[in-house]
């Protein structure tokens, strides 16, 4: 059986500002684009791997405009959400074969857990970020759940509700190298 999580790659993101203030909340870092902002040359890439991200930190900083933007890895923790609840299922069965992914280094720490969708284009919306839903939620300065179990709460509501953004959703965890 293929392993359930994998680390997927790293992408240039502009850390966003909170459209709504939270407390405690400083920035949006989440998987989606949406706020969260990808380099200028990131779309039209193509030596971006089977998840539509860069396998080393080298290569994302190779896209025009990186080097003024946030490093961010991604790892699929193998948890899909829908109407039908929560589902485990192999993150290359979703995001294809990212086993050349550069994995976190001693200086990265996990930023905390963000529900994201996942299409053909890559990631997309994240209803935490993108529909405003972190006021009142215990998310962190990164705009992203501390606790795995509350994002997979989270998951779980949104996919069967779908009233945000159509689901399935994916839980992942969002890696970089940023000062507390």
């Amino acid at each position: 059986m293929a392993e359930l999580s994998a680390f997927l790659g790293w992408a240039p993101k502009l850390l966003a500002r909170p459209p709504t203030p939270a407390p405690g909340v400083e920035w949006i870092a989440s998987a989606s684009p949406c706020l969260a902002k990808t380099a200028e040359g990131y779309w039209s890439d193509p030596t971006r791997n089977a998840a539509l991200l860069y396998d080393t930190r080298q290569q994302a900083l190779t896209v025009e405009g990186a080097n003024a933007l946030a490093l961010l890895g991604f790892r699929a923790l193998g948890v899909r959400f829908d109407a039908d609840g929560p589902h485990e299922v192999a993150a290359t069965q979703t995001f294809g074969d990212t086993t050349a992914a550069e994995a976190p280094g001693p200086h990265d720490r996990r930023l905390g857990f963000d529900v994201v969708q996942f299409d053909a284009m890559g990631f997309g919306c994240a209803p935490l970020s993108c529909n405003g839903l972190y006021p009142g939620r215990a998310v962190n300065q990164y705009g992203l759940f501390e606790d795995e179990e509350a994002a997979r709460e989270f998951g779980e509501h949104v996919g069967r509700v779908g009233l945000y953004e159509p689901p399935p959703f994916h839980l992942v965890e969002v890696w970089g190298d940023l000062a507390e």
